[in-house]
């Protein structure tokens, strides 16, 4: 964890019948002034048909769970590396998300600041398989729940029927197939 972040600065949705057998993709705008050389990756890998190599792994501090890391080495057609910052508070959904569905949409805000302004720039999509764990993922997203439902008021077993049913919804709008690629949820990251 040594590599400098890239801040997401906005999270959007895109569901295509094409990728990922229409599951709705979380679709993350990023910051590549300190990181040109994804950014020249995204460019390139979107002018060839060939897939590029990408390895994924999660990190996160042992003693510090306010942040979770996704790094990417992509390996061509351009070798480069960056590491993605997930805040736990605001963007923890978006990881349990990219988890669930194994992968994610990824453009520089060079062609815009929002997944409908950059809908026709490269971008690529990164697959995250199951096999890139993150073993205690499980309960530092619970915990998160736990603390939010508790500051909106619930008490008792009514937290843990609240984390089931949010969480249940949110596997049901993932999973739902999407005709064509539309762009949903659009919402503002603050890192």
């Amino acid at each position: 964890m040594k590599n400098k972040g890239t801040t997401i600065l906005q999270v959007g949705a895109i569901g295509s019948p094409l990728v990922s057998d229409g599951r709705l993709l979380p679709y993350l705008t990023i910051d590549c002034t300190s990181c040109p050389n994804v950014e020249n990756f995204i460019e390139a890998h979107s002018d060839i048909e060939l897939p590029g190599d990408v390895i994924s792994t999660w990190c996160w501090n042992r003693f510090s769970k306010s942040h979770v890391y996704l790094r990417l080495d992509f390996e061509r057609p351009i070798k480069t590396s960056t590491l993605l910052i997930f805040p736990t508070a605001t963007l923890g959904y978006v990881v349990e998300w990219i988890m669930t569905v194994r992968g994610f949409y990824l453009q520089s805000s060079k062609y815009g600041s929002c997944a409908s302004e950059g809908l026709e720039s490269p971008c690529i999509v990164v697959e995250v398989p199951s096999n890139t764990t993150f073993p205690s993922w499980a309960d530092i997203y619970r915990k998160r729940l736990i603390k939010r439902f508790k500051h909106a008021g619930y008490r008792g077993k009514s937290i843990d029927t609240a984390i089931e049913n949010h969480m249940a919804r949110q596997k049901e709008t993932w999973f739902r197939h999407h005709p064509g690629s539309k762009t949903l949820n659009e919402s503002s990251a603050s890192v």
